[in-house]
């Protein structure tokens, strides 16, 4: 099986089998490359997060924000917790 052992049980379940959704959710799990666990992960995520809500509401350009996603994501590596 490809989940952690932890997930077993619920992967397994009865609700879960007979759920076509989750059953796609698992299926498409299996060919899936898992997420590194590194924290800093989130820190980029944070520093794109809203210029690229400034974007959709028309605050900022495209160009402007794709310049500063990574300035505020090398921020907030610099200045979170490590």
């Amino acid at each position: 099986m490809f989940c952690a052992p932890l997930l077993r049980p619920a992967v397994i379940a009865a609700a879960v089998r007979q759920n076509a959704v989750l059953q796609r959710a698992i299926e498409q799990a299996k060919y899936s490359i898992p997420m590194p666990l590194d924290s800093r992960l989130r820190f980029i995520w944070d520093g794109r997060r809203e210029p690229y809500r400034r974007v959709f509401t028309d605050n900022l350009s495209p160009d402007d924000a794709a310049r500063l996603m990574p300035r505020e994501a090398e921020r907030r590596i610099t200045e979170g917790p490590q």
